[in-house]
């Protein structure tokens, strides 16, 4: 990975980018319930479909538009994809959930995944039955392609996500952030790769 141009600090209040002699602080915003039970809910019917062994049409809560910043092409300077996002765990918590989650992981590892679906749903529900640990500042995802998106933010961490809810009740949110890039060794990392492993086998996926 090239060197980043900018260098990220943050705190729980503010989030600072630095480029340059240039700096810009960011206020930290809570995410809302209604997005936090949202995205609890829908994973819920997740899992309830792949019990029923059905597959969701799409889904959203994990779907967002990302949309990235290339200010060298003044014509048409946004680019837009969708990318898998999630909610992860405060840091005080995260050591302890990727502990349990491995646990799992491991013991399913070359396993079927049917047979092994009911393992694979309680190693999410460590997580998502805990509001409480959930992280109301951050969201992860994997960049899996590095393609035109991750380009864009390496020269630019602003970004912006766009979720869109499924009928009838189409609920929708915006969420600009500073998006941040991790090593494979931050515990981060590890807990999305963990959580990304338990469905990557599934039809849907």
């Amino acid at each position: 990975m090239n060197k980043l141009i900018y260098k990220i600090e943050k705190n729980q209040y503010s989030v600072k980018v630095t480029e340059g002699i240039t700096q810009k602080e960011y206020t930290l915003q809570k995410l809302s319930n209604d997005f936090i039970d949202w995205q609890r809910s829908e994973r819920r019917q997740l899992m309830d479909l792949l019990r029923g062994d059905k597959n969701p049409v799409f889904l959203s809560p994990h779907l967002p538009t990302l949309i990235t910043l290339n200010l060298d092409n003044h014509d048409f300077p946004m680019n837009a994809v969708c990318k898998g996002v999630g909610l992860v765990p405060i840091e005080g918590k995260l050591a302890e959930i990727n502990k349990e989650i491995s646990q799992i992981t491991k013991e399913i590892k070359n396993q079927d995944f049917k047979k092994s679906l009911s393992l694979r749903l309680e190693a999410a529900n460590i997580f998502y039955d805990k509001p409480e640990i959930m992280d109301e500042c951050t969201l992860g995802g994997l960049e899996i392609f590095e393609s035109k998106s991750f380009e864009n933010i390496k020269k630019n961490p602003r970004v912006t996500l766009f979720f869109v809810g499924n009928s009838p009740s189409y609920k929708s949110y915006q969420l600009n952030c500073i998006a941040e890039i991790i090593s494979p060794d931050h515990p981060f990392y590890h807990f999305i790769i963990n959580m990304r492993s338990l469905f990557e086998e599934a039809r849907f996926h």
